[in-house]
């Protein structure tokens, strides 16, 4: 190597330590929420959407999950590397090494969906909060169910289809709303890492400046804690992105709902003034025809939103594959052979396996 070499073991062994305690638990933390929390079964939003949702969503979810078990793996290496590094600068004397597992611990809970609030019955909102899509399902339901009752003596085909066709997307609250908040502890935990961008001795406050390590396997190391704050950057967007298009789609979804309550509310008026029409004798045979066309008008209607309702749940799944897509994690080999930079792939390979043989030479 060339340049005076400065070293500091005991701060080394102490920045090692600091990030252990500081920004490890709360990696592994969001890991968790990831690994345990964001699973979206067949059923989430209903019989009608699954096939277009699942195949998309489920190996979107399934590669941020490895993203992140990746990054924390490099996490721990870069810690033991550090202490192994620290170990060379002074062979008379056994390298310590960290225990991961006596690190302090991040609780980490089942997410539970946020309450929804009300401006008032016509202004009940998603946003943040999906508390009302399934109640909001269900009051659609309940104005389904009152169209036969409404059309005594007919067969009521086009209500039963109603009915049938809404009953394919019932959504599931507590399901939708433990993946949606377990997305957001994802970012807030990866946001927690306070620590690790502070070990680039060019940042200000570092916790490893340049008088306590300086040589040229410390320019490779500041470069590999460059690319590990890009790269936990992309993995903090690509969580924000994963819920921020959940709650687009939930959005989405709570006004197509509003519409089809509205639809609905207009169809049982309706049918309730054609039913008293009915008991006036030279009007039964012409009201009666017109409950069955509203009927069949309202059942096209559900049909249209219950496709819509596909489209967007299916647009969702897109969306987090090319949020997947544009987020993967890498190795990149550092090494100290004369004829090759350190990072000789830099934007192809983000995320890096440490070299601990840096101080051979």
């Amino acid at each position: 190597m060339s340049g005076d070499k400065k070293q500091d073991r005991a701060q080394i062994e102490q920045a090692a330590r600091a990030v252990a305690d500081r920004d490890y638990p709360h990696f592994r933390a969001a890991v968790q929420y990831a690994q345990d929390f964001t699973t979206l079964d067949q059923f989430a939003f209903g019989t009608a959407p699954s096939g277009a949702l699942l195949p998309r969503y489920g190996p979107a979810r399934d590669t941020q999950v490895k993203n992140l078990h990746d990054g924390l793996d490099r996490l721990e290496k870069m810690i033991a590397g550090m202490t192994e590094v620290a170990y060379r600068m002074s062979v008379t004397e056994a390298a310590n090494t960290i225990d991961l597992n006596s690190s302090p611990k991040v609780l980490v809970t089942k997410p539970t969906a946020p309450k929804a609030t009300s401006g008032g019955f016509g202004a009940l909102r998603l946003g943040a909060t999906i508390g009302f899509l399934y109640s909001n399902w269900r009051l659609c339901s309940a104005l389904k169910s009152s169209f036969g009752v409404l059309m005594p003596g007919l067969i009521g085909a086009g209500a039963v289809t109603s009915l049938l066709m809404w009953a394919t997307v019932v959504p599931d609250d507590n399901q939708i709303g433990t993946v949606k908040s377990a997305w957001q502890m994802v970012q807030s935990e990866l946001n927690s890492l306070t620590g690790i961008h502070l070990l680039d001795s060019t940042g200000e406050g570092a916790l490893l400046p340049r008088s306590a390590w300086d040589d040229d396997a410390r320019e490779a190391f500041d470069r590999w804690v460059r690319s590990f704050q890009v790269e936990l950057d992309e993995a903090v967007a690509a969580a924000r992105d994963g819920h921020d298009a959940l709650d687009d789609a939930l959005d989405a979804i709570h006004e197509l709902h509003d519409l089809m309550r509205e639809c609905d509310i207009a169809t049982l008026v309706a049918l309730l003034t054609l039913m008293a029409a009915s008991y006036v004798p030279f009007l039964t045979l012409q009201a009666r025809a017109a409950q069955q066309a509203i009927t069949i008008i309202n059942a096209l209607a559900t049909a249209c939103t219950v496709v819509i309702m596909v489209a967007e749940i299916s647009s969702y799944g897109s969306m987090m594959g090319l949020v997947s897509d544009g987020s993967r994690f890498h190795e990149l080999q550092i090494d100290n052979a004369p004829d090759r930079e350190y990072g000789d792939q830099p934007v192809r390979d983000t995320f890096v396996d440490l070299d601990i043989d840096w101080l051979k030479s």
